[in-house]
């Protein structure tokens, strides 16, 4: 994907859409987006211990000015 998992994971917290998932995104699963955003479903397993159930978000992640740009160039 070409993000490091930090960089991945400092987007969602912030709640923006990262520009290269937002390109892979539209090119492939346009129906996911909605008015240029996405619900994120964040599963974290860190606690899950010894039942294996994750603790589960969701996340809107909106669009910055770049990936506004780099969706606004594939269509």
């Amino acid at each position: 994907m070409g993000y490091e998992q930090g960089e991945l994971l400092s987007c969602i917290d912030n709640g923006q859409l990262p520009a290269m998932l937002a390109e892979q995104l539209e090119s492939s699963y346009s129906h996911l987006f909605y008015d240029g955003c996405i619900i994120a479903e964040v599963r974290d397993y860190r606690r899950s211990f010894p039942h294996n159930r994750a603790d589960v978000h969701h996340v809107l992640l909106k669009p910055t000015t770049q990936v506004r740009l780099v969706i606004k160039c594939i269509h």
